[in-house]
């Protein structure tokens, strides 16, 4: 019985994750003012029973000046009748990754080892009666982060594949930020007090996958979304996509209004495909006064 229970859960775990929002487990808020998780990179974003995926997060803390930041990883393995505000993972039954920092590895023949000597085998013969194995599952990865009296958790879902198949699954990948038209390169970019400046990412297009869809028949590319942050000022909207609306205008610019106050400040652009594939720059602006208005 527990060995059916552990695979239901796991089959619909996406289900129960979609309700807490797992790929995104914070609220949609572009202002970040605290210690708070953006995100989670799998690399690769899918794999096989025989490979290793190599984990990063993604995590600004504008005010805590360099402090430590320590995490625990763990697989998240969780009853079906667990409801999703109670999923604690890294938690009692979890399988412990290794690290303490940002980053972590997930070897799937150490987690098969780990998921046999427990007495659950994610073979044929071992699927419940009447039950085929799936072509693929979604596995979450949870962390805890702690950061002196502060807490948070973040999960992120890598699917696995079990038909032996090679996945052509690759993450996406952002290449630089346009400010006005105007390529950010290695120099601080100025932005004046309280103007309105339009940001567009550069994204390797090369790197949206074709695949086809659950239920579909034809093959279509990827969605690339732009999750856009910053530690002051203001966007105009959470989201931006690589897209373009009826009349051919692109969909993936942003505007930013700066803050009032002068100095240094930070902007965080992610990006997410289809398939949970992520990928992530920041950058550093400085916020200068406006040029006097010659009358």
């Amino acid at each position: 019985m527990r060995r059916r229970v552990l695979w239901m859960g796991l089959l619909l775990a996406s289900m129960l994750f979609a309700i807490c929002a797992c790929e995104n487990p914070f609220p949609p808020r572009n202002l970040v003012e605290r210690l708070r998780p953006l995100a989670v990179k799998a690399s690769p974003p899918e794999c096989g029973l025989d490979g290793e995926v190599e984990l990063e997060a993604l995590v600004a803390d504008p005010t805590g000046e360099g402090r430590e930041l320590r995490f625990v990883w763990a697989v998240c393995l969780m009853e079906l009748s667990s409801a999703a505000s109670d999923i604690a993972c890294p938690g009692p039954d979890s399988y412990v990754l290794p690290g303490e920092g940002p980053t972590s590895q997930l070897s799937m023949p150490d987690l098969l080892a780990w998921l046999a000597e427990q007495g659950f085998e994610m073979t044929p013969e071992h699927m419940p009666p009447g039950q085929e194995l799936p072509k693929t599952i979604p596995l979450f990865i949870g962390f805890e982060l702690r950061a002196g009296e502060e807490l948070m958790r973040g999960i992120k879902r890598v699917t696995v594949r079990l038909d032996g198949e090679a996945s052509t699954n690759i993450n996406p990948r952002l290449l630089g930020l346009l400010i006005d038209g105007v390529e950010v390169g290695d120099e601080t970019p100025c932005i004046p007090a309280g103007s309105t400046v339009v940001m567009t990412p550069l994204a390797d297009e090369t790197t949206r996958d074709s695949y086809i869809p659950d239920g579909e028949t034809e093959p279509q590319l990827e969605d690339f979304l732009f999750s856009w942050f910053s530690d002051a000022g203001e966007f105009k909207d959470e989201r931006s996509i690589l897209d373009v609306d009826s009349e051919g205008r692109p969909l993936d610019a942003n505007e930013f209004t700066a803050p009032d106050e002068l100095g240094p400040m930070t902007i965080w652009l992610l990006v997410r495909d289809a398939r949970y594939g992520t990928d992530w720059m920041s950058w550093d602006l400085e916020i200068v006064a406006p040029l006097p208005v010659l009358e």
